[in-house]
C-alpha cells in the first residue's frame, strides 16, 4: 500500500512538472518567434538604411563634382575679370580718345569700352553669384557628409546592440 501511494504521489508530481515544462516550452517558443520577427524587422531596416546611405553617398559625390566644376568656373571668371580690368587700366579712356583722329572712331571706341566695362561688371556679378552658390553647395555637402557619418554611427550602434541581445 505504501509503495502504491508513493508511486501515485510521484506520478502526480511528475505530471505536474510535465505541465510546467510544457508551459515554459510554449513561452519560450513565443519568445523565439517574437525575436525572429524583431530580427527580420531590424534586418529590413538595416538594408533600407544601407540603401539610403548609398543613395546619399552618390548624391554627395555628385555635389562634390558640382562644387569642383563651380570652383573652376569661378577661377575662369576671376581670370577674365582681371584680364578685362588690366586691359581697361592699360589704355585709359581719355588717352585712347586723344589718339583717335576720326570722331566716329572715337565714338566707336567709347561704345566698345562701355561694352567691355559692362561685361566686366556682369562678370563680377556672375562671379559673386557663383561664389554664393559655391558656399551654399559646400554647406549642403557638409550637411550630407555629417548625415552619412551619423547614419553609419547609428547602424554600428544597432549592430552592437543586436550582438549584445544575441549573447544574452
Amino acid at each position: 500500500k505504501k509503495l502504491t501511494a508513493l508511486r501515485a504521489a510521484s506520478e502526480s508530481e511528475l505530471a505536474h512538472h510535465r505541465l510546467l515544462q510544457q508551459a515554459r516550452v510554449a513561452d519560450l517558443s513565443i519568445a523565439v518567434e517574437a525575436a525572429a520577427r524583431r530580427r527580420s524587422a531590424l534586418s529590413s531596416e538595416n538594408e533600407d538604411a544601407a540603401a539610403n546611405l548609398h543613395l546619399r553617398s552618390q548624391e554627395g559625390v555628385r555635389l562634390t563634382q558640382e562644387l569642383a566644376d563651380a570652383r573652376q568656373d569661378v577661377q575662369r571668371y576671376v581670370a577674365e575679370v582681371k584680364s578685362a580690368w588690366q586691359r581697361s587700366q592699360e589704355a585709359p579712356l581719355a588717352e585712347l580718345l586723344s589718339l583717335m583722329e576720326d570722331e566716329e572712331e572715337a565714338m566707336a571706341m567709347e561704345v566698345e569700352i562701355d561694352e567691355v566695362q559692362n561685361a566686366c561688371r556682369q562678370l563680377q556679378r556672375h562671379c559673386e553669384r557663383t561664389h554664393r552658390g559655391l558656399e551654399q553647395k559646400e554647406a549642403e555637402c557638409e550637411r550630407w557628409r555629417a548625415r552619412g557619418v551619423a547614419l553609419r554611427s547609428q547602424k554600428h550602434q544597432e549592430e552592437e546592440e543586436e550582438e549584445e541581445e544575441e549573447e544574452e
